[in-house]
């Protein structure tokens, strides 16, 4: 489930699969202190809201289609951190 002490909702996608409020798909993994619990940066994520009840259901460009790429994390609960970071960039 979506958690804002970890997680940064970044968007939403319908979905009929998925309870309101679950994390669907990770934008960018965040980075917990493990010693500590402390959050470093949140995991930026997309979270899944049930399909409006439009009387026009047939025309499927209307929902929100999530990029396979960032949905790749979908229903990885310990995304943040658990991850490596990507750069090798220092922020000392």
């Amino acid at each position: 489930p979506f958690d804002p002490k970890k997680h940064e909702g970044m968007g939403t996608a319908e979905s009929e699969d998925h309870p309101e409020g679950t994390v669907i798909g990770l934008v960018q993994s965040g980075y917990v202190n493990e010693t500590t619990d402390y959050v470093l940066r949140a995991a930026r994520v997309i979270v899944a809201v049930k399909p409006t009840a439009d009387a026009d259901t047939d025309d499927e460009s209307e929902t929100t289609d999530v990029d396979s790429e960032i949905c790749a994390g979908a229903g990885n609960d310990s995304a943040v951190g658990e991850s490596e970071p990507t750069d090798s960039k220092s922020d000392s």
